[in-house]
């Protein structure tokens, strides 16, 4: 759905500009960055047993019109002028809500769309749909609230939310085999997340993964609060410098999903992701030692091409690997996960920031990852699949 996350890259542009516009305050923004990683981190697990038990259509598009609405809404307190720091928080925190019920839907229902030997091709381009609208939607953004204003940028976002919903209709699809209970819903609910925990117990292959999907949340995407300190700091640029730093990340994203969909590799896909993440970590710690734009420019991009690899390997996994019925609970939990492991991320990579500096920092990060990936490599869990 490429637009509801151009609408999020849009709403995120456009929410941190405005607020600290209008508050002055670095820590408006920390408190808009932290009520929506709450929001959706707790949303995540909710949207996984929706996903498992109603229509992942039906979760789409009703959480997509549910965005919609807000939006609308926002934009018409803009519209009149009654828009405030507070109510833009508040709308941030359920449009972050709304998210975290709409994700798993979207990673859940794809193995229903298609068949199992274009999962890899299928979620390849559905990646490479995100990363263009991660690209262009932060551009658009700031252009619309700099040209027009919050609200302009706010219709725009509520109209891309619309579409999303519309096409969450038109999907073809069915309901989950095994997703109807019978069960009274608190019952239900506690019944369905105890099978999910039991279920990571047994497989531990799907567990991996999932870790391995909170440590790059964790340690690699702290990245970008590391870039602008070495760019200005280690390389003696400029902002445009750091700009262009900041870009060749979901760049290289973009390359590596692309390559992912059109070059075919054989051999077992867990040891591909995990060779991807150890290649990220690599890129990451080699990052400390760059001294030059170029190199800076070549170690970010190839952090990027390896999580391309490793996201559109994993995902393939898990949808294959995970039975259809619990796939909306697996997806849900490990988004709540990643999303809780991110500001955690970036307090570390702060304290060390401060402290021993960036070159301590991505040289860690990037050699724990990269360990972490190696030493799982060879054991018989990573050779499953």
């Amino acid at each position: 759905m490429g637009t509801s996350v151009f609408a999020d890259a849009v709403t995120g542009t456009a929410f941190s500009w405005w607020l600290y516009s209008s508050t002055g305050s670095a820590w408006a923004l920390a408190v808009l960055a932290t009520i929506r990683t709450i929001f959706y981190a707790g949303a995540a697990p909710a949207g996984g047993l929706l996903a498992d038990h109603y229509d992942r259509r039906d979760v789409m598009w009703v959480s997509s019109l549910t965005r919609a609405c807000l939006a609308a809404t926002m934009g018409l307190l803009g519209w009149v002028g009654l828009l405030r720091a507070g109510a833009l928080l508040a709308g941030a925190a359920l449009l972050a809500l709304a998210q975290g019920l709409f994700t798993p839907s979207v990673d859940a229902v794809i193995p229903q769309l298609t068949r199992k030997e274009h999962l890899t091709r299928v979620n390849s381009g559905f990646q490479a749909i995100q990363a263009v609208a991660g690209v262009g939607g932060p551009v658009v953004g700031g252009v619309v609230v700099a040209a027009a204003g919050l609200h302009w940028a706010l219709t725009l976002v509520g109209g891309a939310y619309l579409l999303s919903a519309l096409a969450a209709v038109r999907l073809p699809g069915r309901r989950v085999p095994g997703g109807e209970s019978k069960q009274p819903a608190v019952t239900s609910v506690t019944q369905r997340l105890v099978d999910i925990a039991r279920y990571l117990r047994g497989e531990s292959l799907v567990a991996l993964l999932m870790g391995f999907t909170v440590l790059l949340n964790l340690l690699v995407l702290p990245v970008f609060i590391v870039l602008p300190v070495i760019t200005r700091d280690v390389l003696g640029l400029t902002a445009a410098h750091y700009g262009g730093l900041q870009a060749v990340l979901p760049a290289g994203v973009l390359v590596g999903t692309l390559l992912t969909a059109t070059v075919r590799v054989g051999g077992r896909k867990a040891p591909r992701a995990l060779g991807a993440i150890a290649w990220t970590g690599l890129a990451y710690a080699l990052l400390a030692y760059a001294r030059t734009y170029l190199t800076a420019l070549a170690c970010v991009g190839a952090m990027g091409l390896g999580m391309a690899v490793a996201s559109v390997a994993g995902r393939v996994i898990l949808q294959e690997l995970v039975p259809p019925d619990r796939l909306g609970r697996v997806f849900g939990l490990m988004n709540g996960l990643t999303a809780a492991a991110q500001p955690l991320g970036y307090t570390l990579a702060g304290a060390l920031l401060a402290g021993p500096g960036p070159a301590v920092t991505v040289l860690l990060f990037g050699v724990l990852t990269a360990t972490a990936a190696c030493v799982a490599l060879p054991t018989p869990v990573a050779r499953r699949i």
